[in-house]
């Protein structure tokens, strides 16, 4: 048995008297266990929190990528700017409009069959020239796509 058992600052120490000892101990959860297993939990907590944020960080983003992919070109805006546009040139704009803000020429061409190829290929050029359409090739086609 040992002399004396005492604690000092959370440090339990022993005197045995002078012989050849052999201690066996088990240790079990006690309140220096818990400090541990409250730092684990504020830990987990915290990881928690972390990935609750991240995900909703992760959806908004999603949401503002698609409703900014799905909104329509404001047309009444672009009329307003360029009060000087022709009534062809409001149509092919308002075509565009309702085809999700882009069309290959050969689509404004079928839609607007009056209008000869030529004329059509100057005023898409025209409404590039101004800003408001902005043309992309796409293997042979050219794509007219609203700013």
């Amino acid at each position: 048995m040992p002399d004396a058992i005492d604690t000092r600052e959370n440090i339990i120490t022993f005197t045995l008297p002078p012989n050849q000892w052999e201690i066996s101990y088990l240790l079990s959860p006690s309140s220096s266990g818990n400090s541990d297993n409250g730092n684990t939990d504020q830990n987990l907590f915290q990881l928690e929190y972390f990935i609750v944020i991240l995900i909703v960080l992760i959806t908004l983003i999603s949401i503002i990528f698609f409703v900014r992919k799905k909104r329509k070109p404001n047309v009444k805006n672009i009329f307003k700017k360029y009060p000087q546009l022709s009534k062809e040139d409001k149509e092919v704009i308002q075509f565009l409009s309702e085809n999700e803000g882009s069309a290959f020429e050969a689509e404004i061409r079928v839609r607007f069959p009056n209008l000869p190829r030529t004329s059509l290929w100057r005023l898409v050029r025209r409404l590039e020239r101004m800003e408001i359409v902005e043309i992309k090739k796409i293997g042979l086609e050219n794509q007219v796509k609203l700013k």
